[in-house]
């Protein structure tokens, strides 16, 4: 069982749960608290991992540049990867020699690398295996878009695409490759991320992250996190996705770690969630994807 952070708070409280690997965020929670986080977690039995931000452009690069000694010196067992960029930034950081005898941590794919169906997942493969081969694991994170079925197809080898509409089979493609999988059964799924800062357009830019809202058209309220270092906004889901007390149909699908994301909650919150006490009522949450999948 795996979660992420965003704040050092809800870290902290993960110390405490049952999750076996921690992600902490590496744009909310500052190079001088990886290091002994890693080995706080450590202290107690539990993995680490850090995940890259969301929209990886220069700035990113400069930043990750500037603190590439945390980055690769702080102990993480795992790096949690958003895009395609920042395996690019790795494989070219391992390449300019320096790091060639270091031993790498796991990579895990995020969703938003939409491997979510057997040519993309292919693709994804053939990237990693052409970027770096030095990483002794590779997990994925499953999609969101996908239904409880589509899911277990993609996890059986069979494709997502026209022939497995139509009952035909779809043998994988990838056999030996992206066989680690971790699946998100509990957060607020970001619904947009932006460049463009709310705060920064009602407020001015003061680099203050906060926790702004904004109301959509049914009258729910849209939590916004904004994000200084790498400069963006996450607009989150007014409802957190709930699946983890699906426990049948997640059993069936065969996945080998569930993750909870903890954005907005507090510790009280995040252990009450990992110890499965916290009730949502039914107009409380949602179920995403899971089961209708996208029309």
């Amino acid at each position: 069982m795996r979660a992420a952070a965003e704040t050092r708070e809800q870290a902290l409280a993960l110390l405490d749960t049952r999750a076996d690997l921690i992600y902490i965020d590496c744009g909310y929670i500052p190079p001088e608290d990886w290091a002994p986080f890693v080995k706080a977690a450590h202290e107690v039995g539990k993995a680490t991992g850090l995940r890259l931000p969301h929209i990886f452009r220069k700035q990113a690069a400069d930043w990750l540049e500037e603190h590439s000694g945390a980055f690769f010196g702080a102990g993480f067992d795992a790096w949690l990867l958003r895009s395609l960029e920042e395996l690019s930034w790795i494989s070219e950081k391992w390449l300019e020699g320096a790091l060639q005898e270091t031993a790498l941590p796991a990579l895990v794919f995020d969703y938003t690398m939409y491997g979510w169906n057997r040519q993309a997942r292919a693709l994804l493969n053939a990237v990693f295996e052409l970027c770096l081969k030095k990483a002794p694991e590779l997990w994925e994170t499953l999609p969101l878009e996908l239904n409880c079925r589509e899911l277990k197809a993609l996890l059986q080898g069979e494709g997502t695409g026209p022939r497995a509409q139509s009952g035909e089979s779809e043998p994988h493609a990838l056999a030996d490759g992206c066989r680690q999988n971790e699946l998100v059964v509990y957060g607020r799924i970001p619904m947009m991320v932006s460049a463009q800062c709310i705060r920064r357009t009602i407020k001015g830019c003061d680099r203050h992250m906060c926790l702004m809202k904004l109301e959509d058209r049914t009258g729910a309220f849209l939590p916004v996190k904004n994000n200084c270092t790498f400069c963006y906004n996450t607009i989150l889901n007014a409802r957190p996705l709930v699946l983890y007390d699906l426990e049948k149909e997640l059993a069936g699908l065969g996945v080998q770690s569930l993750r909870y994301e903890f954005t907005t909650e507090n510790a009280r919150e995040v252990k009450e969630i990992m110890a499965g006490k916290r009730i949502f009522h039914e107009n409380e949450f949602t179920r995403g994807h899971f089961r209708r999948g996208v029309e």
